[in-house]
């Protein structure tokens, strides 16, 4: 019997002490001490006081068509960051853990630039990461490109590494290939993996929302 209280003591212990990391509790216990019914009151109020907590701990959320598509990190407006109300672009953290560029119109991906070091836009497809965060890099992300087609989704593979690259074509919004120079940063760019990414462009293709 005594051996059946000793280990209730303990298991009701480590509940106190880890409720204490956010509840207000100032009740200390040694080994043999009783737990009265005064003890027990005050870690119930500390895990309930965790319970609050945590529900108030909420993200801002996008939604397509009422159905959550992940946490909004920022609003931007192409490539600059912008208010809300003039924002064109949302960035979202996605369940995968890869980071979607959503046009604010509800239609679909937003759409970035696709670079080449050939001269005729073929070949390894780059992005510019010249300043980028790493916190980006490691995660990935994933945007549009009208090449071949309108909406056509694209991703940088979480934990891509900048090389350096020399760029002599592009294609940016139009599908035409056009011309272009420089040496710059760039991350190698794919198709999307919807398998990898968890998302087609057409998940934000509807009625957008953002909520808690």
């Amino acid at each position: 019997m005594n051996t059946l209280i000793s280990i209730i003591s303990g298991i009701v212990l480590a509940v106190y002490q880890c409720s204490a990391i956010a509840g207000t509790v100032s009740d200390t216990f040694s080994t043999g001490d009783t737990l009265t019914a005064y003890h027990l009151n005050n870690i119930k109020d500390a895990v309930n006081d965790n319970d609050i907590r945590i529900t108030n701990i909420r993200s801002l959320n996008i939604y397509v068509d009422e159905v959550r598509k992940g946490a909004l990190i920022d609003s931007m407006d192409g490539f600059s960051p912008t208010h809300f109300s003039s924002a064109t672009v949302f960035t979202v953290l996605l369940d995968s853990g890869y980071v979607a560029y959503v046009s604010t119109n509800g239609d679909g991906l937003y759409e970035y630039g696709l670079a080449y070091e050939s001269a005729d836009c073929t070949g390894q497809a780059y992005d510019q990461a010249d300043g980028a965060n790493p916190v980006l890099l490691n995660q990935g992300y994933v945007y549009s490109n009208s090449d071949p087609s309108t909406g056509t989704a694209y991703y940088v593979p979480a934990g891509s590494i900048p090389e350096t690259v020399t760029i002599q074509s592009y294609t940016n919004g139009s599908n035409v290939c056009q011309g272009g120079s420089g040496t710059w940063q760039g991350v190698k760019v794919y198709l999307n993996e919807p398998t990898i990414t968890g998302i087609t462009n057409s998940d934000f293709v509807g009625d957008l929302k953002v909520g808690f």
